[in-house]
């Protein structure tokens, strides 16, 4: 069924004649309310509105608003929504979820695709959507009552669902040519939609999932014998060139290039900076705003770590426990929004503090600066980012730390004691890698924390509330500084890298770590770089430990004994931590059970000092020149 014209700007009429519940009592019972309102005016227009009776529309309306603004019973929902709409549901909710986001995004190496393919799909999912939506069947965009990380929770009249779905689904490939989204609508009962919310989204995700794995057509493009294949896919065939590369593209690049040129990500950047004065002044450091671009490639942000990027990719803990815990549309919307603004103020922040804007070694046209990091995804509540090798680690670990505390400003009250924080993996490499594969790099980082992080909070959920700790979120990390993109998966280069010789006892490594404890390792590096310790020692200590658990620790206290008074004083405390710990003697510790058996953090520690900012005993500038 389309909707008339007539209808449509029928059904904006009676939202806008709404509008005071909004100011009122709020988008989410203005969102209900009117999508009540024209529901109504649909079945009359369908022939299928009986009215009640008796009874005030009107007036039981407002009711309504109050009790979605305010808090109320439900029972006074159920015999509103059975009086006037009878036996049927008179709302749905509207779930989609973009599909295989990463083949999109990731599909080219070069970082102007990976850009505008991240860019297209952030808009759709922030911006266009919901105006096409407005524009194409009059929704206002209350309805979204979350929009993030490519997903949708839409609550619309149950006449409207099935079409907005369909826009929802159509909209993503005409936009973007080979993206596709899937989207599916269920009917609600405002009781439920009201106090049952938790149970409603998950039933949707089930759902969603099953319409996905059902989903058989996808875009496709023929190609001729002799066509000749786009220069950065190599899938489609190629159509047109675009700027002044002499690049044949496919109509799909095409689309990605054309939107890397938008600043839709820098705009919210700056515009947080101008709510901070002081960070503002930092980082700009007198260049203008307007003449500072994007990095045009990752070459430009390796340079300021002597050819070496770091990547970040975090993402909430048990986030999907929380939305099942959520009872309420309000809780819900709330708590939507608060977690986009926690994640994008922590990783604003975090890249003001720790970065600042750099000149161009060859000015382009208007640009004369560029922004030292890539945001290639911030939604939902993940994130993945690309800066200076020199400041990731202490970049990566800043953002988790800020929205760890968040927690008050995000959580209802009756989840405060749930554990709170987010888990990451960092990747340090060479700066021609293609992002593609320190995308998959760090999804495995980041998995091996999550499991670590889960194995915690079950640990912790069978120890005796008395005794129990606030569980930590875990963080873990690869370095690699070989010039051939690795052809294993984390767990066998760990292996590779980390257990040396044939007896298998050891293992130089104690990866992933919690989060505090990797903010004492890192701070410990700096301290170290501080107090003058050179590479070249670094290095020998490092080879040390690959000879063998009792020559290692006999070379390396050796060396010790021999390094200047500040480098060796600040290694007291952790030998000394190291001899006060049980079942450890520096610089092993021996966990029985495992295996291997032994394990240190030394070599990890002395691999972080060459990717951290010198720091003076507890103080230090860490921001990356």
């Amino acid at each position: 069924m389309s909707t008339p014209t007539s209808y449509k700007d029928r059904l904006s009429q009676v939202c806008d004649e709404l509008n005071w519940v909004k100011e009122q009592f709020g988008e989410v019972a203005y969102a209900v309310v009117s999508a009540l309102a024209c529901q109504r005016l649909l079945l009359m227009a369908a022939g299928k509105w009986q009215e009640p009776m008796a009874g005030d529309w009107d007036a039981e309306l407002s009711r309504v608003a109050q009790t979605f603004g305010e808090g109320g019973e439900a029972a006074n929902l159920a015999d509103f929504e059975k009086r006037w709409f009878g036996a049927e549901a008179a709302l749905a909710l509207v779930s989609a979820d973009t599909d295989k986001v990463k083949s999109y995004v990731y599909e080219s190496a070069k970082i102007p695709e990976v850009r505008g393919a991240s860019g297209l799909l952030q808009d759709l999912n922030e911006k266009e959507t919901a105006e096409e939506l407005h524009k194409r069947l009059g929704m206002p965009p209350e309805w979204i009552i979350y929009a993030g990380g490519g997903s949708f929770l839409i609550v619309t009249p149950t006449e409207l669902a099935d079409q907005i779905a369909a826009e929802i689904a159509r909209l993503y490939p005409a936009k973007t040519l080979t993206a596709t989204i899937t989207a599916i609508s269920q009917p609600v009962s405002l009781s439920d939609l009201h106090s049952a919310l938790g149970e409603q989204v998950r039933e949707l995700g089930f759902l969603l999932k099953v319409a996905k794995l059902q989903r058989k057509v996808m875009p496709y493009f023929d190609t001729l014998p002799h066509g000749e294949f786009c220069a950065v896919c190599n899938i489609r065939p190629a159509r047109e060139r675009y700027g002044d590369t002499p690049d044949l593209l496919c109509a799909s690049c095409t689309q990605k290039r054309k939107h890397s040129d938008k600043r839709r990500m820098l705009n919210k950047f700056i515009e947080f900076l101008n709510g901070e004065p002081q960070l503002r002044e930092k980082y700009f450091r007198g260049a203008s705003p307007e003449a500072a671009s994007w990095a045009e490639t990752l070459a430009d942000i390796g340079q300021l770590g002597d050819g070496y990027v770091g990547a970040i990719l975090a993402d909430g803990d048990d986030i999907g426990q929380f939305v099942h815990s959520l009872e309420t549309l309000q809780e819900y919307h709330r708590f939507a929004h608060g977690l986009e603004k926690a994640i994008e103020e922590a990783v604003f922040h975090s890249l003001a503090t720790h970065l600042h804007c750099h000149p161009l070694s060859s000015p382009r046209g208007r640009w004369t600066h560029f922004h030292p990091f890539e945001i290639i995804a911030l939604g939902g509540d993940d994130l993945f980012l690309i800066v200076p090798a020199s400041i990731a680690f202490e970049v990566g670990l800043s953002i988790v730390e800020e929205f760890a505390q968040a927690k008050s400003c995000v959580l209802p009250s009756d989840l405060q004691d749930h554990h709170w924080g987010m888990s990451a993996g960092f990747l340090i490499c060479p700066d021609h890698f293609p992002i593609y594969f320190m995308r998959a790099i760090t999804d495995e980082l980041l998995a091996r924390a999550k499991q670590e992080t889960r194995r915690k909070l079950y640990t912790q959920q069978r120890v005796p509330s008395e005794q129990a700790r606030e569980p930590e979120s875990y963080i873990d990390f690869l370095i690699l500084k070989g010039a051939a993109t690795p052809r294993r998966h984390v767990e066998e280069l760990l292996s590779v890298l980390y257990e040396p010789g044939e007896r298998g006892d050891v293992r130089l490594t104690e990866r992933p770590y919690p989060l505090s404890r990797f903010r004492e390792l890192l701070d410990l590096a700096g301290q170290l770089k501080g107090a003058g310790l050179s590479r070249t020692q670094v290095q020998a200590m490092a080879q040390a430990l690959y000879r063998g658990r009792e020559q290692a620790t006999l070379e390396i206290l050796y060396r010790l004994s021999r390094l200047p008074e500040q480098p060796r004083r600040v290694l007291d405390d952790l030998i000394q931590q190291s001899l006060r710990a049980e079942n450890a003697l520096f610089p092993w510790t021996e966990h029985p059970g495992a295996r291997p058996p032994y394990r240190t953090t030394f070599l990890d520690l002395l691999e972080l000092y060459e990717f951290v900012q010198p720091l003076q005993g507890e103080g230090g500038d860490d921001d990356a020149s």
